[in-house]
């Protein structure tokens, strides 16, 4: 069975210290969003930190299983959500507001190919306004954390994820589309 694990425990400190996965985008909180995407998928977790506990409450009521890491920064918490629900696990940041099943189902293809523990989406230059590198999207399929590849693609506005406020009205304008 395939794990994922939203990860929410963020700061939001590009957006004024707002917890991204409450946001309402084209009428739905994007954590509501991401959790009903990933259902189908397996099992989902929602790795919150203990200052956001609002994002703990919420994926709660949309029935997912909640995880407090540590807080001590992104790598500290990815490995501690990682050795709480196990392998494989599909990693997903908590600010993708226009995610569906079917992004995610083609994200798992295209990350499943490498033979490497741990495979990354990459976002090609170019693809996305405002978009290059990682996404914050990774396979995770064994322990060795050396065993790291990564994946250049170019996703769709499915898989944009919102880091500043400009983000945010960059994706409001695709609801009206």
């Amino acid at each position: 069975m395939l794990n994922i694990i939203i990860m929410t425990g963020g700061a939001g400190s590009r957006m004024g210290g707002v917890e991204k996965p409450l946001l309402k985008i084209c009428g739905e909180r994007i954590l509501d969003r991401i959790i009903s995407a990933s259902l189908p998928l397996g099992e989902v977790t929602v790795a919150a930190t203990p200052v956001r506990m609002n994002t703990a409450l919420r994926a709660l009521e949309n029935g997912a299983r909640v995880i407090v890491a540590p807080g001590y920064g992104y790598s500290i918490d990815l490995e501690y959500a990682v050795s709480k629900t196990g392998l494989p696990a599909l990693i997903l940041p908590g600010d993708l507001p226009l995610v569906t099943t079917a992004s995610l189902e083609w994200t798992l293809s295209l990350l499943s190919t490498p033979n490497k523990d741990i495979t990354t989406l990459l976002v090609k230059e170019g693809c996305l306004p405002g978009k290059r590198g990682p996404l914050g999207i990774s396979l995770v399929r064994g322990p060795d954390w050396s065993s790291y590849s990564s994946v250049e693609a170019c996703p769709g506005w499915d898989l944009y994820d919102v880091d500043t406020w400009l983000d945010v009205f960059r994706v409001e304008e695709r609801c009206v589309e």
